[in-house]
């Protein structure tokens, strides 16, 4: 199982690859697009990454313009990074192609076999969440969105 879930990981982020962002970039892009703004060192805590490479991989994405750093409000000594328009636009982008290439392997399928898999998708990634601690959001953070549903090909 875990070899078919690595091969189907693989075909989504070849998918998507936008050439110039590294899919763990874009990985928490995402992430802050789902969470809201977000200390680096919540982020590191949520990715299970390192502080020095969390730090890196933001200020990358902040100048591309993907983020923006600003004030933490609770705290003025420390900073909350968010997503900018020009990041929201890339994980549009990358969502959409993810999504289009799940609906053409999904095209032949039956809906019955369609909406399974998306509820046990979400299933799993629930109970993931529920098991490392890492699958949802602060509660007084956004909660996650999405752009397609499993049926057309998300």
């Amino acid at each position: 199982m875990v070899e078919a879930l690595y091969a189907v990981l693989g075909h989504l982020r070849r998918a998507a690859a936008s050439g110039h962002v590294d899919p763990s970039s874009v990985f928490l892009l995402d992430m802050l697009r789902r969470c809201g703004p977000a200390r680096p060192s919540d982020l590191a805590t949520r990715t299970g990454l390192d502080q020095s490479t969390i730090s890196r991989k933001l200020r990358t994405l902040e100048a591309a313009g993907y983020l923006h750093r600003t004030a933490d409000p609770d705290d003025g000594r420390a900073s909350v990074v968010l997503v900018t328009d020009e990041g929201n636009a890339l994980l549009r982008v990358n969502l959409e192609a993810r999504a289009d290439a799940l609906a053409t392997v999904l095209a032949a399928w039956p809906e019955a076999d369609r909406v399974d898999l998306a509820q046990l998708l979400h299933r799993l990634a629930d109970d993931f969440g529920a098991f490392d601690g890492h699958g949802t959001c602060p509660a007084t953070s956004h909660q996650p969105t999405s752009t397609r549903s499993v049926q057309e090909g998300s």
